[in-house]
């Protein structure tokens, strides 16, 4: 046989389809009485590609096959009588899921992960739609097993949640920790939608053995655990303080003072004093549009680093001696655990729950990081220590902080939040955003690193590791030659500084002075501030300020928006000049539009303020 045919086997199996040297081999359809496959076949068995039917099971698989048995990539199918279905697509080997997939039920429910033998294995992702609950992590025959992250998303109210979040809570139940047989067990931390948290020992869901319980006015209870509940002495209670204290650890700071204890206590009473507006100002800011988080699956509604930043260049708090790369290493400093924490934790990490123990490992410059309101207040006493040193008490700093600099705050408009901010229309928007990846492997370039040790594309967040100086910058506009009577020196470091310092920001038109400070050294170039760091963040505002400048400059009436993309590609201009020195491979620029438009979420410098 050969060719086009028909075969009919003695048990009523039928073929029909294409025949190679007696074989039936080719493709074509085989029928059973309760079954049907249409597809590839090779010496009377399933091979290549092809669909298997089942109708009276309303079962259907259809994808690769080898040698009859399902392997390689392939869709399976199960209709029920009440039109739902669940499907699995994803990887097979030897007749079973084997490798990655996603598991959709009838219910709604989602598992997108890896398999092994027909079982959830390894890492993967569940999301219980039916009950708003999430977990992803390790898995081990079809639960979790291992360390994993699982969040209470409250059947997905996040809308009505976010809108009254921090009068009830801030951020979501969620437990990350350690699993045995789908429950907690081993070491983990429980954060709780009030911003509490268990950090201890489990055993089957409940809290078992040694723990440590921080409450939200960041007073703890360090202990033992059984059943759910604290161990407790006599006379010992488990609750918060309530002695009317923000509990924050500032006995580094403290430690300057002439009477540290009482220092201690004039700085609780100024932030408790004010602690309604404070609690007013960061659910504001905690609610600004400015978050522009790339992390579109937040866990949390807590005020981020982004919206931090915005709230320092409201209150003008960046300067040459205070610029943006220290403040966010003092809120890192804020964010640390307590030292009765990190006491345990080291101890924990030299055991057999070691995986379970928190990694804080994260970018000091993220502007996703995560900021509680204890740490925001400490934040607070910490800038105010550096900001106002020249007063004797630090009581007297954090009172000269939060009623010159940061309560003010609370009667800012929402319109005088976009003063001075840089308009650009959305095509120009868009082309920056296209070009995000540029920019950031220049930062690179400049702060040293090798683009090839610098991990994934998608792992984004490692930019925010690295900072750079002004005189970088400035360096790299001269090595491109692009240092003219248009675009001075002086222009390029007014750039970085407008970037970075708010009170030097003046009016959308304003130009260098010839007599003000920037001007002040012989070239027309502040040299003091030439070492002043910049975040990939500042780095990203500043090419955008000096590229409007320096076409503005040209063209006194132009557009800013055209005038930014022009600067940026125009022939010999900034991205071609790049791209011969460093072998950066620029995108193509659509072409150019109007003004006019909202500002991008994603694009290079959404935040850029030029005046107040």
């Amino acid at each position: 046989m050969h060719g086009q045919g028909t075969y009919t086997f003695n048990d009523g199996i039928s073929y029909e389809g294409e025949f190679f040297e007696n074989t039936i081999t080719g493709t074509g359809v085989y029928r059973w009485t309760n079954a049907v496959y249409e597809g590839e076949v090779e010496k009377g068995m399933r091979h290549g590609t092809g669909k298997l039917s089942l109708p009276g099971r309303r079962i259907e698989y259809n994808g690769e096959w080898w040698r009859g048995k399902r392997h390689g990539k392939g869709t399976l199918r199960f209709w029920f009588p009440d039109g739902s279905e669940m499907i699995f697509e994803g990887d097979w080997e030897d007749d079973r899921k084997r490798g990655r997939g996603q598991l959709k039920y009838c219910s709604g429910n989602v598992y997108d992960g890896e398999f092994v033998d027909d079982r959830k294995a390894g890492y993967g992702v569940m999301h219980w739609k039916d009950r708003g609950e999430r977990y992803s992590g390790n898995w081990k025959n079809d639960k979790p097993n291992g360390l994993g992250v699982h969040v209470w998303l409250d059947n997905g109210n996040q809308k009505e949640k976010k809108e009254n979040h921090h009068g009830v809570y801030i951020m979501y139940n969620r437990y990350e920790g350690m699993f045995r047989d789908g429950r907690r067990h081993g070491e983990g931390v429980l954060y709780y939608a009030t911003g509490a948290r268990y950090e201890g020992e489990w055993e089957n869901d409940s809290k078992e053995g040694d723990g440590i319980f921080i409450f939200e006015d960041g007073s703890e209870f360090h202990g033992t655990f059984h059943n759910n509940k604290p161990v407790l002495m006599d006379q010992e209670k488990f609750g918060p303080k309530n002695n009317g204290s923000i509990h924050i650890h500032i006995d580094d700071v403290l430690r300057e003072e002439q009477s540290p204890e009482k220092a201690g206590r004039g700085v609780n009473n100024v932030l408790m004093c004010h602690n309604t507006e404070l609690r007013n100002l960061y659910e504001k800011y905690c609610q600004s549009a400015q978050a522009n988080s790339k992390v579109s699956d937040r866990t949390s509604f807590t005020l981020l680093l982004s919206q931090f930043w915005e709230l320092c260049r409201h209150a003008r708090l960046p300067s040459t001696q205070m610029p943006l790369v220290r403040i966010n290493q003092v809120i890192r400093k804020a964010m640390q655990p307590s030292p009765l924490v990190t006491r345990r934790r080291e101890k924990v990490l030299n055991s057999v729950n070691a995986n379970g123990v928190p990694n804080d490992s994260y970018s000091v410059h993220d502007p996703n990081n995560e900021i509680l309101y204890t740490e925001f207040c400490e934040s607070l006493v910490r800038i105010a220590q550096i900001r106002y040193l020249h007063l004797d008490k630090i009581e007297e700093r954090v009172h000269a902080l939060v009623n010159k600099d940061i309560l003010p705050l609370l009667a800012r408009k929402k319109s005088q939040n976009q003063e001075g901010t840089l308009q650009i229309n959305q095509e120009t928007q868009a082309y920056l955003a296209s070009i995000d990846h540029v920019i950031r492997s220049l930062f690179f370039i400049l702060a040293g690193v090798d683009l090839e040790d610098r991990g994934p594309e998608s792992d984004w967040r490692i930019v925010y590791e690295y900072h750079i100086t002004h005189r970088d910058v400035l360096k790299l506009f001269h090595d491109c030659e692009l240092i003219s009577d248009s675009l001075t020196s002086a222009d390029v470091m007014r750039g970085c500084r407008e970037a970075c310092f708010a009170e030097l920001r003046g009016p959308p038109d304003s130009t260098p002075n010839e007599n003000s400070a920037l001007n002040s050294s012989p070239q027309g170039v502040d040299l003091l501030c030439a070492d002043t760091e910049l975040t990939y963040p500042e780095f990203s505002d500043a090419i955008v300020l000096i590229s409007k400048r320096a076409y503005e400059k040209k063209n006194r009436n132009a557009g800013s928006g055209n005038g930014i993309r022009s600067f940026l590609t125009r022939k010999n201009g900034f991205l071609t000049k790049i791209s011969k020195l460093y072998g950066i491979v620029i995108p193509p620029a659509p072409a150019l539009g109007g003004d006019g438009g909202a500002t991008d979420a994603n694009s290079v410098a959404p935040q850029t303020d030029v005046g107040e």
